[in-house]
């Protein structure tokens, strides 16, 4: 979908859900067309509509043809104004999607340190991230590993690496840590409420694991690698480094292997429920 102006304007958009809705707002602006031009060929688009909401703001709503969000991607071309949706193509199955791979921290930024044993957040999450690759790549699932070794990458070179790949969907593995020593459990995290299903899915997936207690399903997350809108993302806290029994199961590589096949059940139940 594209905006035609007579000069670039300041502009914000966000998500919404029941229904699906992209809603863009356009600053400093007043409306001057008298028509909107939808193309049977915007498949992913059901319906789009403007009003001058106040005498400096026009607001456009662009409700999906899909139920769930998939991301959108918003900028300029010249003084148009352009929005890309991801649209759920026909017959989706996890197979035609990209996945990619997070392990938080690494290199000098090296996380938590286990309470009894000393690990290194870092390195861990490496090894689930690693971990989860393999399964994926078996299960014949393209990937994308952030990092493969112990280095340090800015969040933000994170983001800037993804962009021109632009995967399907992000996985980022991390590893909790309190001054609460009883604080224990599995979380997954969303910054977009839109993209809360698929952390769901993939929690539900992750408290049928004998011995992992439930830590929660957290919105409005403000951590940059979850922020973009370009694709779903979802950061699993696996469980907390800094209680005893939580490290235990961390340490346990058939707990690590159990993990990631449930992350990956997750995403198959995830794929499955798109309409």
């Amino acid at each position: 979908m594209s905006i035609g102006l007579s000069r670039k304007v300041a502009y914000s958009s966000w998500m919404e859900t029941s229904p699906a809705t992209i809603v863009l707002e356009l600053y400093d602006v007043q409306s001057n067309t008298n028509w909107i031009t939808q193309l049977k060929s915007a498949t992913g688009i059901a319906d789009v509509s403007w009003q001058q909401t106040e005498s400096d703001v026009v607001q456009a709503r662009i409700q999906l043809a899909q139920a769930q969000h998939l991301g959108y991607r918003i900028g300029y071309v010249g003084k148009r104004l352009q929005l890309i949706i991801t649209r759920k193509a026909a017959h989706t199955h996890l197979h035609d999607l990209t996945v990619a791979i997070d392990a938080g921290h690494g290199g000098s930024n090296t996380g938590a340190r286990g309470v009894k044993s000393g690990v290194l957040e870092k390195d861990y999450t490496l090894l689930f991230a690693k971990a989860l690759n393999r399964l994926l790549q078996k299960k014949g699932v393209k990937t994308i590993m952030i990092r493969d070794s112990d280095t340090a990458i800015d969040n933000k070179d994170r983001l800037l690496m993804l962009q021109p790949q632009q995967p399907d969907v992000l996985i980022s593995f991390h590893l909790n840590s309190s001054s609460r020593p009883t604080a224990r459990g599995t979380s997954t995290y969303y910054r977009h409420t839109a993209f809360r299903p698929l952390t769901q899915h993939i929690l539900n997936e992750l408290l049928e694991i004998d011995g992992l207690p439930e830590f929660g399903n957290i919105g409005s997350f403000n951590f940059q690698l979850v922020q973009p809108t370009d694709y779903p993302s979802c950061l699993v806290e696996v469980a907390f480094l800094s209680n005893e029994e939580d490290e235990q199961l961390i340490l346990n590589e058939h707990f690590r292997e159990k993990l990631v096949h449930k992350v990956y059940e997750g995403l198959l139940h995830w794929v499955k429920s798109l309409k």
